[in-house]
């Protein structure tokens, strides 16, 4: 039911970006693949100009890159330019859908999409200031999490996420929920109240503090860090710079994040609903 739920919201915010399509494709798309397309797949994509090397450890970075070096062909080939389709404006496709399963409680998603930013340290910046806005609205310690806890409309399965994403950026909020247009409801309200009159300062400080900690606590994490260097080298960055420039932003980089992109015309709802398993294309 997760994956559905996420895809069918895929589907209503993009129209063209592959990024709504299963990366796993369909029966008929798996049917039609022939081995010429998979070497030809390999040999675009999977060569060393499309690659970066990231090692972590107790290491001579000078031998790493002189072995590496010595397994390198001597020729290199292009970077590949991949194609996403026609570009996307900022309204959704489809505003609200749903789909029965079998499940025991309705779930639901609550997207967005954004206009990322090109590369480099704007990126960066884009990407934390807005994940610390979502923690400051939707958060485990956000009034309008505890508000909707409290009257029973939300439990602990919620999440948020702002996930970005060769060329695309998407705002996720999602769990369980009795009634999952009343939380878009009152995501609606909280969002024309920090409209109105900014966000809390206090609340602003403790997300703040409890997002450095986090990413310094993940710099103990080798894979983690790997995994950042190499998705930073790729969008023109150093996931390192990420805890300074974290304690440059503002509150009013939060409100301004949320004001330019949180907009009511731009969320589209899926929902997941219990009953009969329902096929949906």
């Amino acid at each position: 039911p997760g994956i559905t739920l996420y895809y069918n919201l895929l589907k209503m915010l993009y129209r063209n970006h592959p990024l709504r399509d299963r990366v796993a494709g369909t029966v008929e798309s798996i049917a039609e693949i022939t081995h010429e397309t998979l070497y030809n797949c390999h040999n675009v994509f999977y060569t060393p100009s499309n690659m970066v090397l990231c090692v972590e450890g107790d290491v001579d970075p000078e031998l790493i890159e002189r072995l590496a070096l010595e397994e390198l062909p001597s020729e290199c080939f292009p970077i590949p330019e991949a194609d996403f389709g026609e570009p996307e404006d900022l309204l959704p496709f489809e505003a609200l859908h749903r789909q029965t399963m079998e499940v025991s409680a309705p779930q639901f998603y609550i997207g967005a999409k954004l206009k990322p930013e090109a590369s480099g340290v704007a990126l960066l910046k884009q990407d934390l200031t807005a994940q610390l806005a979502m923690r400051i609205l939707v958060g485990p310690s956000s009034p309008l999490y505890l508000r909707l806890y409290e009257a029973g409309t939300l439990n602990t399965d919620f999440e948020s996420e702002v996930d970005f994403t060769v060329g695309t950026a998407t705002v996720l909020i999602g769990g369980e929920s009795k009634n999952p247009e009343v939380v878009l409801a009152e995501l609606k309200a909280e969002l024309e109240k920090v409209n109105a009159h900014g966000i809390d300062k206090i609340a602003f400080e403790r997300a703040k503090r409890a997002a450095l900690g986090a990413k310094l606590r993940g710099l103990e994490d080798f894979d983690n860090v790997c995994v950042s260097l190499a998705l930073g080298l790729f969008d023109g960055y150093c996931c390192l710079d990420a805890v300074e420039l974290l304690g440059s932003i503002t509150a009013d980089d939060c409100e301004s994040f949320i004001r330019e992109n949180l907009r009511p015309e731009r969320f589209a709802l899926s929902i997941i609903e219990p009953g009969k398993a329902q096929q949906d294309d």
